[in-house]
């Protein structure tokens, strides 16, 4: 069993204005009950307790893309996996283009902030994954980027006729690389 948190900022007044309510200590409360409820590694599915903790961080440009480097150190001392993901047009969430961090901006921050030497990239086990995986050398925890946004446009300009990309204008300003999907 996991246990998933979505956490968008780690500071409590961006907290309450992001949600509109209060909780933030109840959610970073939660947060180290999971951390002291993980199994050991070594330890059988039999045996009590979480296999993972993973906090899901939506990041934009304006709300919290100056705490990435606070999410990464939460992988120094603890064995969580954090998971940035890609802000992705949905209705009603007001998705704006310039407010997108696409995964090699976000990985070109913590590389420059922690040395590009330091920060490695994890194999998925089963070959695939939700993510793209990567850790601090010598940290405990686990860095992700889910860049899904970045895929489905690679994906539709590879299956679409170019007159009907013409009618989804937002599909040519999102730049996919190889480095994406």
């Amino acid at each position: 069993t996991d246990a998933i948190h979505s956490l968008d900022t780690l500071d409590e007044q961006k907290f309450e204005r992001i949600t509109r309510r209060k909780g933030h200590s109840a959610v970073m409360k939660s947060l180290d009950t999971a951390l002291a409820l993980l199994r050991p590694p070594t330890s059988s599915n039999r045996q009590p307790g979480l296999q993972s903790v993973k906090i899901n961080n939506v990041l934009t440009r304006s709300t919290n893309l100056s705490e990435l480097t606070d999410f990464v150190r939460l992988t120094q001392h603890h064995p969580i996996s954090v998971r940035f993901i890609e802000f992705m047009p949905f209705s009603g969430n007001k998705w704006d283009k310039d407010e997108m961090v696409p995964y090699d901006e976000a990985l070109g921050i913590i590389k420059g902030e922690f040395g590009d030497d330091n920060v490695v990239q994890l194999q998925n086990e089963d070959g695939d994954g939700t993510s793209k995986r990567w850790k601090i050398k010598g940290w405990k925890g686990e860095i992700g980027f889910i860049s899904s946004m970045v895929c489905l446009v690679s994906l539709l300009r590879q299956i679409e006729r170019p007159d009907d990309l013409a009618e989804r204008p937002f599909l040519w300003h999102v730049q996919p690389s190889a480095n994406y999907c």
